[in-house]
């Protein structure tokens, strides 16, 4: 549970944080993504949402902790480093993404890459 609130402060405030101090080029963190998707974009980030919440709600609370992972290869501590790994890339690839968009390279795309990868 713990994991979840440091690491959902973290992703959230980073966003609001990130959202703030680049109040020109925020736009920009759609892509190019035409104005009549974006609702669907939001909404599946709602939903999506929705899911991690109901999934971390069974882990926690609801015996998901004891279960095998990976057709049984697994259990829960490495689930839990991957949901660690998940929370950091997370909160790290709006910022990567403002420092590509203030001076694009080819290092800080790469790291933009591998974030959205893992997250």
């Amino acid at each position: 549970m713990w994991i979840n609130i440091i690491g959902g402060i973290a992703v959230l405030g980073g966003y609001a944080y990130a959202l703030a101090a680049h109040p020109e080029t925020r736009g920009d963190l759609w892509g190019g993504i035409p104005e009549s998707w974006k609702s669907w974009y939001i909404l599946s980030m709602f939903v999506s949402a929705c899911g991690y919440l109901y999934a971390m709600h069974y882990w926690v609370y609801r015996d998901g902790l004891s279960l095998k992972f990976f057709w049984g290869r697994a259990d829960a501590s490495l689930m839990t480093i991957i949901l660690i790994l998940f929370l950091v890339s997370a909160s790290m690839w709006i910022h990567s993404t403002f420092a590509y968009l203030a001076s694009p390279n080819l290092g800080t795309w790469t790291l933009i890459q591998i974030e959205l990868l893992i997250t």
